[in-house]
């Protein structure tokens, strides 16, 4: 259970990149009351799997990370900062996007995604690939809430766009406080992830649990 700081810790003002002050409106255009009781039934899902102790592994087999690649030094609009610099989110939906058929490397989609690449705005995203968001939760949600939402996601065949911020407040080493990844698997409470930080490249996501709290879970289909 969680401990009765959990909430305190982790509520406040949307995250915002300390270094150049660019609050964070990536979730403009998406109305989260539309996804409520779809997340209902879909953590219902996830949790029975969870109680089972059930296992599920999606081939997420384009695995995209910020630093060292070709693509690492491109500038994101409209922050002006580089894939390797802030790019985890922008690089996890492109493994996303590629599981669901697409061709485009972060390279591609920060190209595509404009003045809309950082922050990542996850509307102009599915507009502009053709995909709809189909479940979403933006906002501060418990391990095991963000962990039900995830395997019931998993068990219908869609990896998860998670996001998440850093329960103590403090910045990370871009500045910002947040990072992003890919979830494809579990096995019982455990979820696989694809991580695009170069820096950690964590296989799974209690490896983040441990200092952040997540506040954004979206699923895309084609």
């Amino acid at each position: 259970m969680k401990s009765q700081n959990f909430y305190r810790e982790c509520t406040g003002s949307p995250a915002e990149n300390a270094r150049i002050q660019i609050p964070i409106d990536d979730n403009t255009g998406v109305d989260q009351k539309e996804f409520e009781k779809a997340n209902v039934e879909l953590m219902r899902i996830g949790h029975m799997s969870r109680m089972a102790g059930a296992s599920k592994t999606l081939p997420l087999i384009h695995y995209y990370q910020d630093g060292g690649q070709s693509w690492s030094g491109d500038v994101m609009q409209t922050c002006g900062r580089t894939i390797a610099a802030a790019g985890c989110c922008l690089c996890t939906f492109a493994m996303l996007e590629r599981y669901l058929g697409g061709e485009d490397d972060p390279g591609a989609v920060n190209i595509k995604m404009g003045e809309a690449a950082c922050p990542f705005v996850y509307a102009v995203a599915a507009e502009k690939y053709h995909f709809t968001i189909s479940k979403s939760r933006y906002e501060v949600v418990s391990d095991d809430e963000a962990i039900d939402f995830i395997i019931g996601a998993i068990d219908s065949a869609y990896p998860v766009l998670v996001g998440m911020k850093r329960k103590d407040g403090k910045s990370d080493d871009d500045g910002s406080g947040t990072h992003f990844v890919a979830a494809y698997g579990y096995e019982g409470s455990t979820i696989f992830i694809n991580d695009p930080a170069v820096r950690r490249d964590y296989k799974t996501l209690d490896r983040y649990l441990e200092n952040y709290c997540v506040d954004r879970l979206y699923v895309y289909t084609d």
